[in-house]
């Protein structure tokens, strides 16, 4: 009884030695916030633990005897403090070693948690603290003692892989597997969750035999706090990998394609306006990229459909579906119209991104063109009874630019300002004549040759 008296007049100076009111709560006081000492050796509500790391520095340097209070809370006063006392190795061996002989649990199970929410393999000390918690694994009690015999968690190297692999064959995140095991508290924003989560991620994108509706939920499941919110920034490469690398030689459909790209566009960015996001993910940005072209060209033939006559645009459609399936198109890009705009948003939801006129001036209905980038030229390929205009060079001064969300008709067509090194009518689409005539050209621009036999009704 007397040691808890002393236990709360030592906390109560702790609280009140100088704070600075105004300061910004450190990681661990904002983790204590967020658990609201929920009685499994979380950090406690209202404290300064810089204040305490002090404190317990200068008993450990002083060889004063540490209370039970000051065992527990330089748990937390390891990495995320200052002083940090992991980094003295002599004050952390001092301390493990009261923690080993102490007898009360609280401290060995807020050590246990510290770890597990400050893990980082690089930490100073972190194996020796790891190798200490292997020792008291089975005094610290349920549930670390269940979670390392079942993962190895204070093994450093091998914990996270165990149970990153462990999620994926569970369909689950770590996170999950933690709290099923009675681990609740911590959720996929704890450091070891995190690794693991990384881990599992990895394992996915390597994973093939994942379907693609399973793959989606469990790297969200894993990886994301909301659905435009990472959980650690540090896991979004390999949340963009897991998603891509199993489909950078195709597998998915159409669909399937718009929605994998509309989750990945929506944490990263558009690949193609901003790469500097994509930088760390250089292969997923890709895929992304081939994604998105399918889809500009399918916004493209799938609205024109709805407004262009049946008997030239069927012509139109598989032309432009031979050039595609020969990989010749690196990029595409949509303006339409505010009424196929409107058709676009109802056809492909309202996250598609596309261009757009800024003047209804010299358009029909409906008027759409489909920006291409094929070798080093560009196409604008006008629905309706537009033509079709290519310059050899996407840097020719006339070339329009592709991915601007505005654009006024004018620049899209040929002018003296802006005259196109080619350009073709789509007149008497059944004879085939004006698609040899693209195609000569398309040859002439990259060495490949698409057939007649390819477009051909």
């Amino acid at each position: 009884m007397m040691g808890m008296f002393r236990d709360a007049i030592q906390e109560v100076i702790a609280r009140s030695s100088g704070r600075n009111p105004e300061r910004s709560p450190s990681r661990i006081e904002d983790l204590a916030a967020r658990l609201q000492s929920r009685g499994g050796g979380e950090p406690k509500v209202g404290k300064n633990y810089d204040d305490i790391a002090k404190t317990v520095a200068e008993c450990i340097d002083a060889n004063e005897p540490l209370s039970a209070m000051h065992l527990r809370d330089a748990a937390w006063c390891l990495w995320e403090t200052e002083p940090a006392l992991a980094t003295s190795e002599q004050r952390l061996q001092i301390y493990l070693t009261a923690v080993q002989a102490a007898t009360r649990s609280s401290p060995r199970r807020s050590l246990a948690m510290s770890y597990l929410v400050s893990f980082d393999p690089s930490n100073p000390g972190i194996e020796t603290v790891a190798s200490a918690l292997r020792e008291l694994a089975d005094l610290i009690g349920k549930p670390h003692d269940i979670l390392h015999s079942r993962y190895s968690v204070f093994d450093p190297k091998a914990g996270p892989r165990n149970l990153g692999v462990a999620a994926v064959h569970e369909r689950c995140s770590p996170a999950a597997l933690l709290a099923a095991d009675g681990l609740s508290v911590l959720g996929q924003t704890s450091a070891f969750a995190a690794a693991s989560g990384k881990v599992a991620l990895e394992t996915m994108a390597e994973d093939s035999a994942l379907a693609p509706a399973a793959r989606l939920d469990l790297a969200k499941a894993i990886a994301l706090k909301s659905e435009t919110e990472l959980s650690l920034a540090a896991n979004g490469p390999s949340f963009a990998n897991a998603l891509c690398l199993p489909y950078a030689a195709g597998g998915l459909n159409d669909e399937e394609q718009d929605l994998y790209a509309e989750t990945l566009v929506g944490l990263f960015g558009d690949p193609r306006t901003r790469p500097g996001n994509w930088v760390n993910m250089k292969t997923s940005a890709q895929v992304v990229e081939d994604w998105l072209t399918r889809q500009a060209l399918r916004q493209f033939l799938d609205v024109v459909d709805d407004v262009a006559l049946q008997r030239m645009w069927v012509y139109r459609r598989a032309f432009w579906e031979a050039v595609y399936k020969a990989r010749l198109i690196s990029s595409a890009w949509v303006v339409f119209d505010a009424h196929g705009a409107s058709l676009a948003r109802a056809r492909f939801g309202k996250k598609v991104r596309f261009g757009q006129f800024n003047s209804s001036s010299g358009i029909q209905s409906g008027h759409t063109v489909m920006i291409l980038r094929i070798g080093r030229g560009i196409v604008a390929e006008w629905s309706h009874n537009g033509r079709c205009h290519i310059w050899n060079n996407s840097d020719d001064s006339g070339a329009p630019a592709l991915f601007r969300s505005r654009y006024s008709p004018d620049e899209l067509r040929a002018d003296y300002r802006r005259n196109p090194d080619f350009s073709q009518t789509h007149s008497s689409p059944d004879t085939y004549s004006w698609q040899r005539k693209v195609a000569d050209k398309i040859y002439k621009m990259t060495g490949v040759r698409i057939k007649e036999r390819d477009y051909r009704i």
